[in-house]
């Protein structure tokens, strides 16, 4: 027995290290008992009073082991009121740390966002790529319909942010983003915007689940709200509104606090100016030329590459890029002559339209700038750009400026295209 010891005895300990820990483990108390895993956050300010919105995972059993969410709320004038009343209510702490996104209604938008973010994080571990959303309803309605939502498809609004990122942004709208333009001098930050609607053309339907797991008709209720979140005043409360609407548009910040709320179509032209844009698409239309006559042309960008030249000129910054685009003609429509459309072997990008195109999409630019002039928003990182190439000459031009916040309104865009088609 000394001898089988002797040449065995890491199994030993193993298995001596098995029975000393297997009944603890085996008594332990789940988890999912003692806190709520929180997924998503909804923020809603009416006159002094918050309204917070947890989003969390209810593990269900039955023959095949699921999970559901479910919608919990509470009303408080702090945010930290607000959770508190929910802990109380469920008995349970809160995990904050696989919250995947933060919806803010417009009231609670008009204030800064990262007083009750900056909160969460310090005290609730939050993580810094947690998405910022902001919506013109109520976020506990959009809480509600995301529950459904993600019962009925193998998507939700995390995804829907995530494509909204790559495609409306080319950059990031979380929480570590929303901190770095606060505390640049660039303090420009923009949020996709998501509504509820009743028009099925506008959106996505959430059906609630057929076993009755959907969050909409049994969301908890929490704390001081004294009813359940899908009624609360709040909420929406409106049953017509079951489509999750994710149309384009923008919701624009400026030192923490939302601006404007803007369709994507009215500044997506800043998009050639940024050069991780990947979502570019031309559109001309009423075009006659040659073998067009009076023709729709759809275009897709395959490919583009950016070079940036700076220069200050008295009291005017001037900020020139050179777009290189690689197009792909996608479709043609006309009603006279489209037989002569037909040849593959054919070049379509003639001269005329090439020029049509450089012309169309340069006025597609300065519409964009013009509108966040508007707002003094400078999303094309005009300060980042100046201050890291001419940091010497930028850093003295900023201080003969009476303003130097203006310095956006003082700069001049020009954008020169060339074109290469597939």
């Amino acid at each position: 027995m000394v001898a089988l010891w002797k040449r065995n005895k890491i199994i030993f300990v193993f298995i001596i290290a098995i029975f000393l820990m297997f009944p603890t483990a085996l008594s332990k108390e789940s988890i999912a008992y003692t806190h709520l895993i929180c997924v998503a956050i909804g923020i809603d300010k009416q006159e002094e009073e918050y309204e917070i919105s947890l989003q969390v995972v209810v593990p269900k059993q039955s023959n095949a082991f699921n999970q559901t969410l479910k919608v919990v709320s509470a009303k408080a004038e702090t945010v930290k009121e607000a959770v508190d009343e929910i802990k109380y209510h469920v008995g349970k702490e809160i995990g904050f740390a696989q919250c995947g996104f933060i919806v803010f209604n417009e009231e609670a938008s008009k204030e800064n966002i990262l007083l009750p973010i900056d909160y969460l994080i310090r005290t609730h571990n939050l993580n810094y790529n947690c998405i910022l959303v902001t919506t013109d309803k109520s976020a506990n309605k959009i809480l509600e319909l995301n529950g459904n939502f993600g019962q009925s498809y193998s998507f939700d609004l995390n995804r829907i942010l995530e494509y909204n990122e790559r495609n409306l942004f080319a950059t990031n709208s979380n929480i570590e983003h929303a901190y770095r333009s606060y505390l640049s001098p660039n303090k420009a930050f923009a949020t996709s915007l998501v509504s509820a609607t009743d028009d099925k053309s506008e959106g996505v339907e959430g059906e609630k689940s057929s076993s009755g797991q959907g969050s909409g008709s049994d969301s908890e209720s929490g704390g001081s709200s004294g009813g359940s979140s899908g009624s609360g005043s709040s909420s929406g409360g409106n049953d017509k509104e079951k489509f999750l609407s994710n149309q384009g548009k923008l919701a624009l910040y400026n030192a923490g606090k939302m601006v404007e709320i803007v369709d994507n179509k009215e500044i997506n032209g800043i998009e050639y100016l940024n050069p991780y844009a990947n979502d570019l698409a031309i559109k001309v239309e009423d075009f006659t030329s040659g073998i067009f006559n009076n023709a729709t042309i759809e275009i897709e960008v395959i490919g583009k590459k950016c070079s940036y030249h700076h220069k200050i000129v008295g009291d005017k910054l001037k900020y020139k890029c050179n777009v290189l685009l690689y197009l792909k003609l996608n479709d043609i429509n006309q009603e006279d002559g489209y037989e002569e459309l037909l040849d593959p072997n054919k070049d379509y990008f003639t001269e005329e339209l090439v020029e049509q195109i450089k012309k169309q999409e340069a006025e597609r630019v300065q519409t964009s700038i013009n509108k966040l002039k508007e707002l003094n928003l400078d999303f094309v990182n005009v300060y980042d750009s100046f201050n890291r190439w001419l940091y010497d000459d930028f850093q003295k031009y900023l201080k003969q400026q009476n303003h130097s916040e203006d310095y956006f309104q003082n700069t001049d865009f020009e954008v020169d295209f060339t074109i290469i088609s597939d």
